[in-house]
């Protein structure tokens, strides 16, 4: 059963993604994507980042998977694919999900602190348990 809900969610409901000066997000999900960002903002501590974001689904989600990418001056340098149910754990989440909105935090440690004058880009998409898209983000980090 799928919802009416608008083609390119994450635009139009984003009026301005809020992060600290040092990160910017670009909606990268595809037409129908069955999740909308409402928020999202990420800052960074010397070993952790933490990453907080609200989201709408238009279904019910019981899996799925979390893709992550990141490329430090060009060079790739993490990618990684998680249970989108074991990330949810860490926020204290649980599946499945139902139809409906959600807010949650999560603070993922870094396996090295992130060197200061440094530009990282990436791309974390989220697919749900039929590998249907549930939305994706693009992302700049210069660290200061």
């Amino acid at each position: 059963m799928r919802g009416n809900y608008a083609k390119r969610p994450f635009i139009g409901y984003i009026p301005a993604v809020q992060s600290d000066d040092s990160i910017s997000f670009t909606d990268c999900s595809s037409d129908g994507s069955m999740a909308t960002i409402n928020a999202l903002s990420a800052s960074f501590g010397n070993s952790e980042v933490t990453i907080y974001y609200d989201f709408t689904l238009q279904e019910e989600v019981s899996g799925g998977r979390v893709s992550l990418t990141v490329y430090m001056s060009g060079i790739e340098i993490l990618s990684k694919t998680m249970g989108l149910c074991n990330l949810l754990e860490l926020a204290d989440g649980e599946c499945p999900l139902s139809a409906g909105n959600y807010s949650h935090k999560i603070t993922y440690p870094l396996d090295y602190p992130i060197p200061e004058g440094i530009t990282c880009k990436g791309r974390v998409s989220v697919t749900d348990q039929n590998g249907n898209s549930l939305g994706c983000v693009d992302y700049v980090f210069n660290s200061n």
